[in-house]
């Protein structure tokens, strides 16, 4: 026997008395062809296993992760957990805390890293392109592409963002003792741009 609930507006879980991946397939299947022409049918299988979860919430967790995974493949697919994806999901918890223990702490870990900008022809460095790096306390050196996304989903990336423009225009200032035109460069996260007050921050910082 299976059992249905609705969980809020269009999610709904299904509990399904069945051994086999290929089993939970076929249900899929048959639910989506039902919907056909109604609606799409989206799905995360996650195996109802005290091995795995210590309770419902963290079952629930891994529920909504393997949905989103599906979700950001294709409509109408079913999706089935992975431990991995699990290990992946707990390291970037941790990674996270780090983050925000990092700002708490005056943006300790953080460090600005500067790309010269070559004019062509002349090969004069004309600029500099600040490139955010963070070194974590238990795994060292973190690629961007691993913390910049966390920053962004947390919306930490608004605090660290501003942090970047300070120090590059405190560097810039400095090296325009001796490079008199240089200008930097800095990126902005589009999250940054939620923030109503951020062109008089801008101004106050420059």
């Amino acid at each position: 026997s299976h059992a249905a609930y609705h969980v809020d507006h269009n999610y709904f879980a299904i509990v399904l008395n069945v051994r086999s991946e290929q089993e939970v397939r076929r249900i899929h299947k048959q639910i989506r062809e039902k919907m056909l022409g109604k609606c799409t049918f989206t799905a995360g299988a996650v195996p109802i296993d005290k091995s795995l979860f210590y309770d419902e919430t963290q079952l629930m967790d891994s529920v909504n992760m393997t949905l989103k995974k599906a979700k950001n493949i294709s409509i109408d697919r079913i999706e089935f957990f992975s431990a991995e994806d699990l290990s992946r999901k707990i390291s970037s918890l941790e990674l996270l805390e780090e983050l925000k223990k990092s700002v708490e702490n005056d943006f300790e870990g953080f460090e600005v890293y500067y790309q010269p900008q070559i004019r062509a022809g002349s090969y004069e460095i004309y600029g500099v392109e600040a490139l955010l790096r963070y070194n974590s306390d238990t795994r060292g050196r973190v690629f961007p592409d691993e913390f910049i996304p966390i920053l962004e989903e947390s919306r930490l990336i608004k605090v660290v963002g501003l942090w970047v423009l300070r120090q590059a225009l405190i560097q810039c200032k400095k090296w325009r003792e001796s490079l008199p035109t240089l200008h930097v460069s800095v990126n902005f996260s589009a999250l940054q741009f939620e923030d109503p007050e951020l062109a008089e921050k801008v101004i106050a910082i420059v």
